[in-house]
């Protein structure tokens, strides 16, 4: 009796998740057709026919996976009383969330440094131009409240760079000792960040 026909969206996600799951036990250099095909309990053929190539089904394989853990998430419940405490809030989610992506961390540093072969780079740097994207507008009301106020600023954008890379360095932090990875903390640093970032404005008039 034939099985269910899988719709060609449905059947690709299920290809893209074999694919992450062979990663995650064997690295990118073990992703071979025949491996994935029997993660997915499909036939090589199959794989091929949707993906063409190894280095297409990984680098989908990575885009799709990046889509899913780059997001800038809105904090739920209350409205944060200000710019900078929502900040605060979605980089401490973020960072909250890190601990259970190490294999996220891991293929995602692999995918960086074999990027020439695969033509991964492209793919990673677009999942991050994403994701700076997403930090964008709440790092330029926490520019605009701090003006506002009275004082001297570094721009949105030069935020976000700094917010990123306390975030990047996290991970890779997590990754070395995650036994004294706090995200907590780390997240209370944003505070220190921004006031780092702000000046004495000129004197009034």
């Amino acid at each position: 009796m034939p099985g269910r026909k899988v719709a060609e969206g449905e059947r690709r996600e299920q290809l893209l998740r074999a694919t992450y799951r062979v990663a995650c036990r064997g690295g990118l250099d073990g992703v071979t057709a025949r491996a994935v095909a029997e993660e997915a309990a499909v036939s090589p053929g199959l794989v091929f026919f949707h993906f063409g190539s190894k280095d297409a089904l990984v680098a989908e394989m990575m885009r799709w996976l990046l889509g899913q853990v780059l997001v800038v998430v809105p904090p739920e419940g209350s409205a944060p009383a200000s710019a900078l405490e929502e900040l605060q809030l979605l980089v401490t989610d973020q960072l909250s969330r890190i601990p259970e992506q190490r294999d996220t961390v891991e293929l995602l540093l692999a995918g960086w440094f074999v990027g020439r072969q695969l033509a991964l780079r492209a793919v990673i740097s677009e999942a991050f131009e994403n994701y700076r994207d997403g930090f964008l507008p709440v790092c330029t009301r926490v520019v605009a409240e701090a003006t506002t106020a009275g004082a001297a600023v570094i721009g949105g954008a030069a935020l976000v760079d700094a917010v990123l890379a306390l975030i990047q360095g996290a991970a890779f932090s997590a990754l070395r000792s995650p036994e004294t990875f706090d995200p907590g903390a780390l997240g209370a640093t944003v505070t220190l960040l921004v006031h780092g970032a702000v000046a004495p404005g000129p004197p009034a008039a």
